[in-house]
């Protein structure tokens, strides 16, 4: 598979071209290739938690740990799963993740049992998971920065038809790219299983301004009675901290 291109590639792309010339899967051929330009650790954004597990269980066979590292996260996940009965450690679901989280995969989506989740964002955050597979909601609520970001895809399915990422979607995701006082640059990689985007649709999701936010709080009777009820919250304080106090705040003079 001889392929002409009008740019100069870089490392990483030539050696990602060179894997996918010997028929190896474009995602071995990525994180090889990552690997050796010291773009470890990266997360793949998956839009689908099928999807997730087959690129996840696709890296099954390579190893991304030294024999120490390996250790640490057995003996983690031996502690972690230690109160769970003995039919629940037999699960299978346990047993194939904690033999990927051993070699340095991981995958992170709503279909994991709840103690799986929290593993994976604990060795996550301890730098022994190199690749993880994810959906894009590991992307909001969670500050787990990476070196670099793979989209799988920039199209997903929003209940009623396929449509592009939108600005606020790409930039929630792309942005975990770069540890703050570990990383100068981050990394973002979008994946083409087809044809490449337009040029100008692509340029929109990347710079369009994000939607703004409107807060939907609302002070109700129900919550006053409730929070002079409960003793340890302050009414004024709670309020305060609310988005849309917040935004009046910034509004004034």
């Amino acid at each position: 598979m001889l392929l002409n291109y009008d740019f100069e590639l870089d490392t990483f792309q030539k050696r990602s071209i060179k894997h996918l010339n010997n028929f190896k899967h474009v995602f071995v051929a990525a994180h090889t290739s990552a690997e050796i330009d010291n773009k470890l650790p990266v997360v793949l954004f998956c839009f689908s938690i099928a999807r997730c597990e087959i690129y996840a269980n696709s890296m099954v066979h390579l190893n991304f740990l030294d024999h120490k590292q390996k250790s640490k996260v057995h003996i983690f996940i031996k502690d972690a799963i230690s109160k769970l009965s003995s039919e629940d450690k037999e699960l299978n679901q346990i047993k194939c993740v904690s033999n990927m989280l051993e070699k340095g995969v991981g995958m992170h989506h709503s279909g994991l049992l709840p103690i799986l989740k929290e593993i994976v964002e604990i060795l996550f955050s301890k730098g022994l998971i190199k690749i993880l597979f994810a959906t894009e909601t590991f992307a909001m609520g969670i500050n787990m920065p990476t070196r670099s970001v793979v989209f799988t895809s920039i199209y997903k399915f929003d209940h009623a038809k396929k449509r592009m990422l939108t600005s606020s979607e790409y930039t929630q995701m792309s942005g975990r790219a770069g540890r703050r006082s570990s990383d100068k640059f981050g990394y973002v990689y979008i994946y083409c299983s087809d044809n490449i985007p337009d040029q100008i649709e692509l340029t929109e999701m990347m710079m369009q301004k994000a939607v703004s936010l409107k807060s939907k709080f609302k002070v109700t009777y129900n919550m006053i009675l409730k929070l002079l009820i409960n003793k340890q919250i302050n009414i004024e304080k709670m309020l305060c901290s609310s988005f849309l106090e917040s935004y009046r705040t910034t509004q004034l003079p």
